[in-house]
């Protein structure tokens, strides 16, 4: 994934979260330490979307990023990742 550029690289680790395979889940950590704030939102959100509970640790990981689009996608993914890993759903919001 060091290849292209980091719109590139983005997509590609977006399109890669979907995918369940121990080399993903490497290439996905990669670039978490990318230089480029975009590939590092794209990854840590592919994580979220993977549905993975124990990647929750990636996301807590870039709680502390210097970029606050990217902070804000770390703990989102961190919350969803937890309550997978808890067993908590939420309500649904359609009763009735």
């Amino acid at each position: 994934m060091a290849n292209g550029g980091a719109a590139n690289r983005a997509a590609v680790a977006l399109m890669m979260g979907q995918e369940n395979d121990p080399a993903v889940v490497v290439a996905l950590e990669r670039a978490l330490a990318d230089k480029n704030p975009s590939v590092r939102a794209a990854a840590i959100q592919a994580i979220a979307l993977g549905g993975n509970p124990t990647m929750a640790k990636d996301a807590e990981v870039l709680n502390g990023d210097k970029n606050p689009p990217v902070r804000l996608r770390a703990a989102a993914c961190y919350l969803r990742l937890s309550s997978l890993e808890s067993g908590d759903r939420p309500e649904s919001s359609t009763k009735k």
